[in-house]
């Protein structure tokens, strides 16, 4: 299976061609690129007030108000003091670099700024294996409306940190590829000891969520992660961020995948059965017959 990128590569090469060409001496241009993301997020690279030398990349995200409450500010304070500026109108975040002051480990800078999304959503999942770390329990859940109609629910206990997301399936057959792949994620649990504990349930929501205003209802779908001190503890919360933020496009893209494959199989098998069909069709040759009058004719 394909994992999508953390980072958004737009960002990452459009900053990277901006910082090669200043390097080599090129003339600074203009740009104006506005990015859809996935979850609803827009980004807008640009040059704040005219000045081609710098280059601002803003990011909206419609939840980011839910986030702030959980050291959304804080963590963005933390990885981008040094390039953080006030937010372009319309957006939540902007930062700026000066393509004529560009640091010596400008890659990494680069590789940062396209994570901006990313580091929006640490913060609750930062917070919450924290919480699980110091053993605090009882703190309130956290409810993110990621998407218009879709929620994510964080919650930590003692031992572990759970994470609920909710997804709408569009189609009927969405949900049936959507438990297989549910299944396969419990089998490489069996394989893996390591992996975390992943839980499906289809209508209604899982035990954690009863008495709540969670959505009921035949295409909703509900995904739970339980994260133990092994996938929180600080050597590894990293690359679980990464993951698990990702899972919700990561599950209805390869949905699609399998979709599109599952047609392109079909159409391929039904031209080999025309193929099969068109041969065996039994050649009919023209004959000349003759009518009582004598008249000839053929018969196609």
């Amino acid at each position: 299976m394909i994992l999508l990128e953390t980072n958004n590569r737009i960002v990452q090469e459009t900053l990277t061609l901006k910082i090669k060409n200043a390097q080599d001496g090129g003339k600074a241009d203009s740009v104006d690129i506005t990015i859809a993301d996935f979850d609803g997020v827009l980004f807008h690279i640009s040059n704040p007030d005219g000045v081609k030398t710098k280059i601002m990349v803003s990011i909206s995200l419609k939840f980011y108000k839910e986030l702030q409450e959980h050291g959304a500010d804080d963590l963005i304070k933390r990885e981008y003091e040094s390039i953080l500026t006030s937010p372009e109108s319309g957006y939540n975040v902007s930062v700026v670099i000066d393509l004529e002051n560009i640091p010596s480990d400008w890659p990494n800078l680069v590789e940062k700024v396209s994570l901006l999304k990313r580091n929006c959503f640490a913060s609750v999942f930062e917070k919450y294996f924290r919480f699980q770390e110091e053993g605090q329990e009882g703190n309130s859940r956290a409810v993110i409306h990621y998407r218009d109609d879709e929620t994510m629910y964080v919650e930590a206990k003692k031992d572990r940190v759970t994470v609920i997301f909710s997804t709408i399936f569009k189609d009927d057959d969405d949900i049936v590829i959507g438990k297989v792949f549910m299944q396969e994620f419990k089998e490489g649990r069996r394989k893996y000891q390591q992996a975390p504990q992943v839980l499906f349930s289809h209508k209604e929501p899982p035990q954690e969520l009863q008495n709540t205003d969670a959505r009921t209802g035949d295409n909703i779908g509900y995904i739970t992660f339980v994260l133990f001190p092994r996938h929180t503890n600080k050597n590894a919360k990293d690359n679980t961020i990464n993951l698990i933020h990702m899972l919700r496009d990561y599950l209805h893209y390869h949905i699609k995948c399998s979709k599109a494959y599952i047609h392109q199989s079909m159409r391929a098998k039904t031209t080999d059965f025309l193929k099969v069909l068109n041969r065996a069709r039994p050649e009919i040759k023209d004959k000349e017959k003759k009518t009582i009058t004598g008249k000839t004719f053929r018969q196609n």
